[in-house]
C-alpha cells in the first residue's frame, strides 16, 4: 500500500501535465505534439514515450482516492484483475470501482463558442437597462465578444499559435471583471453576473494559459498601486512613512517571482510563499507602528485599515489547505490596492518635503538682505552722503525690499515651511536685492571717482 502511495503522486502529476499540454495547444493526442513525436521516433526514448502514453490513458480515479483505499479494497481489485483474464467483467463489479466520478472535460473550441453565446445572451438581457454603468459593461462585453471571435478564427487556422489572442482576451476579461466589481458595488445590479462568471470559469478551465495571463493583468494592477505608494512615501518622508519603502519594494519583487511561473497554482509551503508571508508581516509591523504614532487623523485611519488587510492576506495564506490558485492569491493582495491609493492621494495633497540645501540657500539670502538693509539704516542715521544719495534715488525700492523681507520671514516662522523657497515673495526679494546692490555699487563707483578727482585737485592746489 505504501509503495502504491509513493508512485501515485508522480503519475498524477504526469497525467495533469499531459492534459494541460493537450488543452493549451488543442492536441487530440500526444502524437500531435511535435516535440513529443521526436521521443517516439528515437529508439532510446521509446520507453519514455510509452510511459507518457500510458499516463495519457490512465484512469486516475483510484490514484486520486489512494488514501481512502483499504487493503481489502486492493485485494478485491487484484481478484477482479485476475478474473478479467479469464471471464469478461460483470456489470456489477466491486464496490470500490462501481462509483464512477463524473469528470467534466473542456474543449477549447466549444468553450470559446459557448462564451460568445453567453455574452450574446447577457447583452440581450441588458438592453432594457439604460444606466451609465450598464452601458459601460455592454461596451466591454462587446469587446470581449469580438476578442473571442478573433480567437475562434485563430483556432480554425493555426490552433497552436494563440498567445497573442489569449493576451488580448485576458486584458478584456480583466477589464470586464473590474468593471463588474465596481458596478455591482455601486448600484447593486444583478444583470447576467452568474452567466458571465460561468463563462470566465469555463474559459479558464479549457485554457490554463489564459488564467496565467489574467494573473499577469492582476499583478500589473497591484504593481501600479504599490509603486505609486512607494514614490509618495519617498517624497514625503516626514512622520517616518518612508520606513515602508523596503517592505513594499520586497513585496513587488516577490509578486514578480510568483507570476513569472507558468503555473496556475502554488504550494503554500513553497519558499516564495514563505518569503511573501515574511514580507507581509514586516509591512504589517511597520504600518502598525506608524498608525500608533501618527498625528494625522486621516492618515491614522488609512494606516489602520491597511494593517487589517495585510493581516487578512497573511491569514488567507496560513489557513489555506492544499495548493492555492495564484490568481486567487493576487485577488486577496489586490484588496490592499485601493487602501494604498487612498494613502497616496492623501500624501499627494500634502506639500513636498523641504529640500535642506535649498532652505540653507534661502536663509543665506534672507541674512544678506537683512545685512544690506541694516547698512542702509546705519548710513542714514550717520548722514552718510552716499546712503543719502542712494535713498534719494531708490527709496521706494528699499521700502518694497523691506516689506518683502518681512513677508518671507513670516513664512519661515510658520510650522509648515515646505516649498517656501518657491514662493513669489522670495523671487521678488532676490530680484530687488540684486538690483539695489548693483545700483549701490554704481553710486559707490561714481562717488569714488569724484572723491579721487577732488583729492587730486586739492593736492595740486597745495603743491602750487
Amino acid at each position: 500500500m505504501e509503495q502504491l502511495k509513493v508512485v501515485a503522486k508522480p503519475l498524477l502529476l504526469l497525467k495533469e501535465a499531459i492534459v494541460m499540454v493537450k488543452q493549451e495547444h488543442s492536441f487530440q493526442s500526444l502524437q500531435q505534439c511535435p516535440d513529443l513525436r521526436l521521443l517516439q521516433e528515437k529508439q532510446q526514448c521509446a520507453t519514455l514515450f510509452n510511459l507518457l502514453k500510458y499516463c495519457e490513458s490512465l484512469d486516475t480515479q483510484i490514484l486520486e482516492n489512494i488514501d481512502e483505499l483499504s487493503s481489502l479494497d486492493l485485494s478485491e481489485m487484484k481478484s477482479m484483475a485476475e478474473m478479467r483474464s479469464v471471464t469478461p467483467m460483470t456489470p456489477a463489479g466491486p464496490a470500490v470501482i462501481s462509483h464512477q466520478v463524473e469528470v467534466k472535460t473542456f474543449d477549447l473550441k466549444d468553450c470559446v463558442a459557448g462564451g460568445i453565446k453567453q455574452l450574446e445572451e447577457c447583452l440581450e438581457s441588458t438592453k432594457k437597462l439604460t444606466t451609465i454603468e450598464v452601458t459601460e459593461i455592454e461596451s466591454i462585453m462587446q469587446d470581449l465578444k469580438s476578442d473571442l471571435q478573433d480567437m475562434q478564427k485563430q483556432l480554425l487556422l493555426t490552433p497552436s499559435d494563440l498567445q497573442q489572442k489569449e493576451q488580448q482576451v485576458a486584458k478584456t476579461m480583466f477589464k470586464l471583471k473590474e468593471s463588474l466589481v465596481h458596478t455591482y458595488e455601486a448600484s447593486g445590479l444583478d444583470v447576467g453576473l452568474e452567466e458571465i462568471e460561468k463563462t470566465f470559469e469555463d474559459l479558464l478551465q479549457a485554457m490554463p494559459s489564459l488564467e496565467h495571463q489574467l494573473a499577469l493583468e492582476m499583478k500589473e494592477k497591484i504593481k501600479f498601486a504599490l509603486s505609486e505608494f512607494v514614490v509618495q512615501c519617498l517624497q514625503h518622508p516626514e512622520g517616518g512613512i518612508d520606513q515602508l519603502v523596503p517592505a513594499f519594494r520586497n513585496l513587488l519583487e516577490t509578486l514578480e517571482i510568483i507570476t513569472k511561473s507558468q503555473k496556475v497554482e502554488i504550494e503554500p509551503s513553497s519558499s516564495v510563499i514563505v518569503q511573501l508571508q515574511t514580507q507581509l508581516m514586516a509591512a504589517f509591523n511597520t504600518l502598525n507602528d506608524l498608525s500608533e504614532v501618527s498625528r494625522d487623523v486621516t492618515m491614522k485611519g488609512q494606516l489602520k485599515e491597511s494593517v487589517k488587510t495585510l493581516l487578512y492576506i497573511y491569514d488567507f495564506i496560513e489557513n489555506n489547505e492544499g495548493n492555492m490558485r495564484i490568481i486567487e492569491l493576487l485577488q486577496e493582495i489586490d484588496a490592499l490596492s485601493p487602501q494604498l491609493k487612498d494613502i497616496s492621494r492623501h500624501l499627494m495633497a500634502l506639500p513636498a518635503a523641504v529640500d535642506e540645501a535649498e532652505m540653507q540657500l534661502l536663509l543665506q539670502q534672507v541674512n544678506e538682505t537683512q545685512s544690506f538693509l541694516t547698512q542702509i539704516q546705519e548710513g542714514l542715521a550717520n548722514n552718510n552722503p552716499l546712503v543719502l544719495k542712494f535713498l534719494e534715488l531708490h527709496q521706494p525700492m528699499v521700502g518694497q525690499l523691506k516689506n518683502t523681507l518681512i513677508q518671507v520671514q513670516q513664512k519661515l516662522q510658520e510650522p509648515q515651511k515646505v516649498e517656501v523657497q518657491k514662493l513669489p515673495e522670495v523671487q521678488v526679494m532676490k530680484a530687488l536685492l540684486q538690483d539695489l546692490q548693483k545700483d549701490m555699487a554704481e553710486i559707490q563707483q561714481v562717488e569714488g571717482k569724484q572723491l579721487k578727482a577732488e583729492a587730486e585737485l586739492l593736492l595740486a592746489e597745495v603743491q602750487e
